[in-house]
């Protein structure tokens, strides 16, 4: 407290905030904060090398089909000679979203070898490896799209039926950003169809 007395601590206004940690701030109500004199904020960046390595992690996971082939393993069954996983070498990854997290992701993908693809309206400046595409070729160009932005009324449910039928077919789709940017029920038709893998 720096020798101030608590009747001075009392004299002061009231800073209130709500701080979330993470990017987003979508499932607070800002409205009723702003009402209250709340501010509202977001510790941006601070978990950016775990979001980035889980996006790394889930990505590998669907390429090398590591939870079929556990899954298969357990129950008896030995699919080495059968079974080819997607090396992710010379594919193509597409990331929406190129903040702190989405450039971690993309320094990842590029140190494998992939060819990296942003879209980020928001983004001064890409890093080194990264080529600003628009969605519509984001979409139609990677192996794998990951997803890394806020949630806004502009891209709430930005990946659906439509989207996703200009994918290649058999996309990975890895999503740890929200739930929200993706049309859930057309996701899981695009699974059972095989358009996602």
């Amino acid at each position: 407290y720096g020798g101030v007395g608590p009747e001075a601590m009392d004299a002061a206004p009231a800073l209130r905030v709500i701080s979330k940690h993470g990017s987003g701030t979508d499932t607070i109500d800002k409205p009723a904060a702003a009402e209250r004199g709340i501010a509202v904020t977001a510790a941006a960046g601070a978990n950016a090398a775990a979001v980035a390595e889980q996006a790394l992690a889930l990505m590998l996971a669907c390429a090398k089909s590591v939870v079929q082939l556990n899954a298969r393993m357990h129950a008896g069954h030995w699919d080495k000679a059968t079974h080819k996983g997607l090396e992710l070498g010379g594919r193509t990854v597409g990331l929406v979203g190129l903040g702190a997290i989405g450039q971690r992701f993309a320094r990842m993908c590029d140190a494998m070898g992939m060819r990296v693809l942003g879209f980020d309206p928001y983004a001064k400046a890409l890093p080194a490896g990264v080529q600003a595409v628009d969605l519509t070729t984001l979409w139609r160009e990677a192996d794998v799209v990951s997803l890394h932005c806020p949630l806004t009324a502009d891209n709430r449910g930005m990946l659906n039926a439509a989207s996703l039928a200009q994918c290649k077919r058999g996309v990975i789709v890895v999503n740890t950003a929200r739930g929200g940017l993706i049309d859930e029920p057309a996701l899981l038709a695009a699974v059972q169809s095989g358009q996602v893998a």
